[in-house]
């Protein structure tokens, strides 16, 4: 965890003060659990996160999570194919293009009561199709890419939701 907790520095105090008003988490992407810990110190009542390539400090984080009594748990599985408990915050920081950005957010949308945090925002403005496809089968190329193909960036993706869902999605 400590050799990706430097990415995370200028978010680590928002991730505590968001977790803070919550008390339902719920994670896509978790690479090393460096933004699991700081969801984990903000003390929500349950935290859920899911990753293709299962974190491998899950075993770590879970078991120092529930000493303190939150319900923690870590899942192998793909945002684009899984059905997630209803939720206040939703974390994603997955595939980093618009096209899956844009997929998760009309699968889980839903689900979601408060809040919707993204991560790679601005570093990933100009990623457009590329390595489209490679997480999980559900995204086809002509569902996503072909109606809408120039999106760019996890950015290109929460505009297109905002477009589409202007009045309902309840994010600003």
């Amino acid at each position: 965890v400590s050799q990706s907790r430097y990415l995370l520095r200028p978010y680590e105090k928002m991730y505590i003060d968001y977790a803070r008003k919550v008390s339902h988490i719920t994670e896509f992407g978790s690479g090393p659990g460096a933004s699991s810990i700081c969801f984990l110190v903000g003390k929500p009542k349950k935290f859920i996160s899911y990753d293709l390539t299962l974190c491998v400090n899950a075993e770590l984080i879970t078991k120092a999570a529930t000493e303190v009594g939150i319900d923690c748990s870590f899942h192998r599985a793909d945002s684009l194919t899984i059905e997630i408990e209803p939720t206040e915050l939703l974390f994603i920081d997955t595939l980093h293009n618009a096209y899956h950005t844009l997929k998760e957010l009309l699968i889980h949308h839903g689900k979601v009561s408060e809040y919707i945090l993204f991560h790679d925002v601005s570093g990933f403005w100009e990623r457009t199709n590329e390595g489209f496809g490679t997480w999980g089968n559900t995204a086809t190329y002509d569902d996503v890419v072909v109606p809408y193909p120039n999106l760019k960036g996890v950015l290109g993706g929460v505009e297109k939701f905002l477009e589409l869902f202007p009045n309902e999605s309840g994010i600003s």
